[in-house]
């Protein structure tokens, strides 16, 4: 059952018991509601993330068997093979400090630009460290603004779809890479690499439209700026911030979950450890996120061509069509 939830209005305090109960009645679907398609349209922007991050681990696992990119990159194996595609992950593990806003994401969306339109920087060490950082800083900040962002009732669908869009932008990747793996010069890799500057250029061209998070200018003293974004995208432009239910739900509930954070912070790290029911809720976390990435995903994602390999598949194209019909078989699997 959902908490009570109170607001201060004109004619006194207002008490809400859910969210249903401040909801607009309306008889048409959302796509004819304006404000509603406007931010559905601009939650693309941060929803693109996903597609991204798949669009280079297929990349990568189709370039491993383009000839003419192994012979650019003098036929990496082993640890120079992993260090290409690990760097990566340490760029995205590096950036994690940093604070998810808006301007981040426009930050980010620019080192990732520039990393793969330098010559070979998708594709060597240095340069894939920065499309990792970069990455790594656009899904910190993306994900918490969909969530935030999104309309209550949109909301379930919308971060469950934006898990998807990394299966989206693994089957463009393979099959771009399929395409063109035949070509006789260093285009046959230049193509696929190139390709994946276009959702971060989408990014960069209107992430300066997506509103910041209410929950972020809330917690930052700027009640008025939050109530102003809820207004105009959940209530509607012509709805007064003050008289509408639904604003002043939403207000409501984040201002309660933020005081509830503010106590929490007083507590230390170290209180994971202090029970014994702390310690082993400790153990369920780090267990499940490396058993997630211990299930094999990580190999298949990024070495599927020396599996293949192994097994007796030596012909590129075949080991091609194999990584692009893997994509398209897990995105089926994954719903």
């Amino acid at each position: 059952m959902a908490p009570k939830l109170t607001s201060e209005s004109a004619g006194g305090t207002t008490h809400y018991t859910d969210l249903s109960s401040v909801l607009p009645q309306r008889t048409q679907p959302w796509w004819k509601n304006s404000h509603l398609v406007k931010l559905n349209l601009l939650l693309t922007v941060p929803m693109m993330t996903g597609y991204l991050i798949g669009f280079d681990s297929s990349m990568m696992n189709g370039l491993q068997s383009v000839p003419v990119w192994i012979s650019d990159f003098d036929n990496p194996t082993g640890a120079r093979l992993g260090v290409l595609n690990t760097m990566q992950i340490i760029g995205a593990v590096v950036c994690l400090p940093i604070v998810p806003t808006s301007l981040i994401a426009l930050v980010a969306g620019f080192l990732c630009l520039l990393a793969r339109v330098c010559p070979f920087g998708n594709s060597s060490a240095d340069g894939r460290f920065f499309v990792g950082f970069g990455t790594g800083m656009v899904g910190v900040a993306s994900n918490p603004l969909m969530a935030e962002l999104s309309y209550p009732t949109h909301r379930p669908f919308i971060t469950s779809f934006a898990s998807t869009t990394w299966f989206l932008g693994a089957i463009v990747a393979a099959w771009s890479t399929y395409d063109t793996f035949k070509m006789s010069n260093s285009w046959s890799w230049k193509i696929p690499s190139l390709l994946q500057c276009i959702p971060s250029l989408y990014q960069l061209c209107f992430i300066y439209f997506v509103p910041e998070s209410p929950r972020w200018l809330v917690s930052h003293g700027k009640l008025e700026e939050a109530r102003t974004v809820l207004n105009r995208y959940h209530a509607g432009e012509n709805t007064d911030a003050d008289v509408s239910p639904l604003v002043r739900y939403e207000m409501a509930e984040i201002e309660a979950a933020i005081e509830l954070e503010k106590l929490q912070n007083t507590k230390s790290y170290l209180d994971f450890f202090s029970t014994k029911g702390n310690r082993w809720r400790l153990a369920i976390a780090i267990i499940l996120g490396l058993s997630a990435q211990w299930s094999g995903n990580g190999l298949i994602s990024y070495y599927l061509v020396i599996v293949l390999r192994s097994i007796g598949i030596e012909d590129p194209e075949r080991q091609n069509l194999i990584n692009s019909g893997l994509t398209i078989f897990c995105y089926d699997r994954y719903f």
